[in-house]
């Protein structure tokens, strides 16, 4: 299975996690095989560990052979030659579920490239920061790694001290348990435009059954009405829980500067 034909979710254990930290992550421009051998290639500490064992092979030794070539053309050989050997280990590596089939060398080199835990690698966390501490947050908390590190990053302007005060509140629970009664009620009305629009098409199709359908169109088109209403109701709702929450603490702040 080739890369140009593997989406993430049709790869599974390692190969998925390195398939994501390709995509994810500044490192590399893209997730091509070729891409990640190229930066690994590339990078002093990462060459070190993935460095092709056969350079020394028949093949190669006769091209370098020719007296014609240049050093700097010897020198671009040798990395071209590098860099498809690694990219070969590299699609190897995204089709490969078991980590610990996974040479350790590589592991190191992708740790370093990807500025990622190992443990991640190994699938042992989903957390692929390195950063002790910001993992443990994670784990314990259940927030993701950019929660986190965005929280850590506003804590200056004051972002932090916002959220601390709305996540020690009532508005927590209040917010989570209509946003979760919002998508309930948006999955039964994506569900009932569905079953509307067959029947409607059906109608089109075979006018004969019209009128053994019209009644259930009507019905199911007063449920989308009523369902939609609650849907924004919910919505609304949660927008006020907003605004009063601010609202009560701007007019506390107020009061304590009086």
């Amino acid at each position: 299975m080739s890369y140009k034909t593997s989406k993430p979710e049709e790869l599974s254990g390692f190969g998925r996690r390195l398939r994501e930290l390709a995509d994810n992550k500044d490192i590399v421009s893209d997730a091509a095989a070729a891409t990640i051998a190229t930066a690994l290639r590339d990078n002093s500490e990462c060459y070190k560990l993935v460095k092709p064992h056969d350079r020394t092979s028949e093949k190669l030794q006769a091209i370098l052979s020719d007296p014609n070539l240049s050093e700097m053309q010897i020198k671009n050989i040798r990395r071209d030659y590098d860099i498809k050997a690694i990219a070969g280990q590299v699609k190897k590596h995204y089709n490969t579920e078991d980590a610990f089939k996974v040479s350790s060398e590589y592991i190191y080199a992708y740790h370093i490239l990807f500025k990622c835990s190992i443990d991640y690698l190994y699938g042992l966390t989903d957390v692929e920061c390195p950063d002790i501490e910001v993992r443990t947050i994670c784990e314990k908390t259940g927030l993701t790694e950019r929660a986190v590190r965005n929280l850590q990053a506003y804590q200056i302007s004051g972002c932090s001290k916002c959220w601390s005060k709305m996540l020690s509140s009532e508005l927590l629970f209040d917010v989570t348990e209509r946003w979760e009664y919002a998508a309930a009620h948006y999955l039964h009305m994506q569900k009932l435009l569905s079953e509307y629009n067959q029947i409607q098409s059906t109608i089109r199709n075979n006018p004969a059954n019209g009128e053994v359908l019209y009644e259930q169109d009507i019905k199911i088109g007063k449920e989308i009405q009523s369902t939609e209403l609650a849907y924004n109701g919910i919505l609304f709702k949660i927008t006020r829980l907003f605004a009063d929450f601010i609202e009560a603490d701007i007019r506390e702040a107020i009061d304590s500067d009086r």
